[in-house]
């Protein structure tokens, strides 16, 4: 399969990691996103009336519809610029948290939280794209650790900033000045040099988009490796950073442990701070011992840093050690699995390979938001990290029988 850079000419080098860095860029206020909703969510709820329950179903009837989404985005990348569907994302992004501002109640908040969710479904698959094509084996996993490094330095921005805005202005003030970064990040994403399809390429991907595309997308599952990452990624993201990690560990130091807000603040940096560095540090290694050990070493100790945070109680120093081991595993996880999908697909296959992996991996996520938020609500925090931590090892059991062409 093509995309619109691949009919011409290749870009340059400095024009690669331009791209990349404003793919990273993108990815930070993805991030910063997700980060920012975390401290808002108990005034939300508060201020709402709703509970564990509904936040675990909003959040996972979010991810499911992103999920769905991702999967088309490989047939649109073959008619529209890569460039504008990932501007276009940023850009409803900040049309929909600057409607959240003027929520009054559940049921709009919930509606446009979900559309918020959707919006950023572009960022994976498209953002993607343009750093698999542009960087090969040799430094694969070191860029895609630079993507998701850069996006968790959103991450790890919000809990200083994000505390004093709603401590200053409240949520919907804090909401709105995060809109307007969004709103940058879309008009910074269009500067990317990007060439469009020929004539007779467009008419191709017309006709497979009418007669093939469901051929098309269900073409990678016929490949055992390609099976077996996504599974791998489907049982483990029930403990995945994104999505999981950065929602329930905040909550549980907030909820279940009731720390002062200047510890909570303190754990939740440390993470974050881990969150950058982690993938780094990992992508670095994976590029010598190969993405399917790193890939299956990072959900295996993701398991165990979930687990001794129950066994820390509310020891600080012990609580600091845990989240700065759990910030470097479990944020470097979905940089890895995404590199190893590229590592195990032919060129021709990669995009729609990514197309089938989001859409599945993330309809896993926004179920597992769900389970989770379920069980919180039943068995308390103490079920939810367990089960986490067994979704982790089942993900690194997965992956055993992958294999990966040197």
């Amino acid at each position: 399969m093509h995309t619109p850079v691949d009919s011409q000419t290749p870009i340059t080098k400095k024009q690669g990691y331009y791209t990349l860095i404003l793919v990273a860029i993108s990815h930070s206020v993805s991030h910063m996103y997700a980060a920012l909703m975390t401290i808002l969510y108990p005034s939300i709820m508060a201020e709402f009336g709703f509970g564990y329950t509904q936040l675990g179903f909003m959040v996972g009837l979010g991810n499911t519809l992103q999920s769905l989404m991702q999967g088309v985005y490989v047939f649109i990348m073959r008619r529209i610029y890569r460039k504008v569907l990932l501007a276009s994302g940023n850009f409803l992004l900040a049309l929909c948290v600057g409607l959240m501002t003027l929520t009054s109640g559940l049921v709009p908040f919930f509606i446009v939280q979900v559309l918020a969710r959707v919006s950023t479904s572009s960022q994976d698959p498209v953002g993607n794209s343009f750093v698999a094509e542009d960087f090969g084996k040799k430094l694969r996993g070191t860029a895609f650790a630079v993507n998701f490094a850069g996006g968790n330095v959103g991450t790890l921005i919000v809990p200083v900033l994000g505390t004093i805005g709603l401590a200053t202005f409240g949520w919907r003030t804090t909401l709105l000045i995060f809109a307007l970064l969004a709103f940058i990040a879309g008009l910074l994403i269009l500067t990317i040099q990007e060439k469009p399809l020929t004539e007779e390429k467009k008419a191709t991907a017309r006709g497979k988009i009418i007669w093939s595309a469901g051929k098309d997308w269900i073409e990678p599952l016929k490949d055992k490796n390609i099976r077996h990452v996504i599974l791998g990624a489907t049982v483990a993201a029930g403990g995945r950073g994104i999505g999981v990690v950065m929602i329930y560990i905040p909550l549980y130091f907030q909820q279940e442990l009731h720390l002062k807000s200047v510890d909570y603040a303190t754990l939740f940096t440390i993470m974050m701070v881990a969150s950058v560095v982690g993938p780094l540090i990992v992508g670095r290694i994976s590029d010598s011992v190969g993405r399917k050990w790193t890939a299956m070493a990072t959900y295996t100790l993701t398991a165990l840093a979930t687990a001794s945070l129950f066994f820390a109680g509310k020891n600080m120093a012990y609580l600091m050690v845990a989240v700065a081991f759990l910030g470097i595993v479990a944020f470097a996880q979905s940089s890895q699995i995404q590199a190893l999908i590229a590592d195990v697909s032919s060129r021709e296959k990669r995009d729609m390979a990514y197309s089938v992996f989001f859409t599945i991996t993330y309809l896993a996520g926004g179920i597992w938001s769900v389970i989770l938020g379920f069980t919180v609500d039943r068995l308390g925090f103490t079920g939810a990290l367990v089960l986490m931590s067994l979704s982790c090892i089942a993900g690194a059991f997965s992956l055993i029988q992958v294999r990966v062409k040197i």
